[in-house]
């Protein structure tokens, strides 16, 4: 079935009736960590949490042991425990140079740079807070593997 006849038989758009994302969500800012699990899981999603840099990178590692990628996408922050976002995501192109990363960052003038080295390293996404969390949602559903989005 076409994704066109999908949206004429639910009256959705195609990434509605896809299937559940997979979202590993790795987020220094605790507060910020509650707010969008809650928000990701209420709109479908399959969420698992990570601590920081190191613990991160364990629970891809363990998901690349398997014959698939097991995460449609990671979601972080520029505030980790055991490095910055920049370390992640560099990690992460190591071995998977296709898996969309989303960023948050806060509006601060350091936050351009990180901002920079985050698409140079192909992030997905960069939101700034505040940001709207339908916005996150929406760019989370979109994301594609290998495909650059600059938001």
């Amino acid at each position: 079935m076409t994704l066109q006849k999908k949206w004429r038989l639910t009256g959705q758009s195609s990434f509605v009736t896809s299937r559940r994302r997979r979202v590993l969500l790795v987020l220094g800012d605790t507060r910020l960590q509650v707010v969008v699990s809650t928000h990701l899981r209420g709109a479908g999603a399959a969420v698992v949490e990570a601590q920081g840099v190191a613990d991160a990178l364990d629970v891809l590692g363990d998901a690349l042991q398997g014959t698939r990628r097991s995460f449609d996408v990671v979601v972080t922050d520029g505030w980790l425990a055991g490095g910055t976002v920049v370390d992640l995501i560099a990690e992460i192109r190591m071995f998977d140079r296709h898996l969309p990363v989303i960023v948050i960052l806060r509006r601060t003038t350091a936050a351009l740079g990180v901002q920079e080295q985050a698409w140079e390293l192909d992030a997905f996404a960069v939101f700034h807070e505040p940001f709207d969390l339908d916005a996150l949602e929406a760019a989370v559903r979109c994301a594609q593997p290998g495909i650059v989005g600059h938001a």
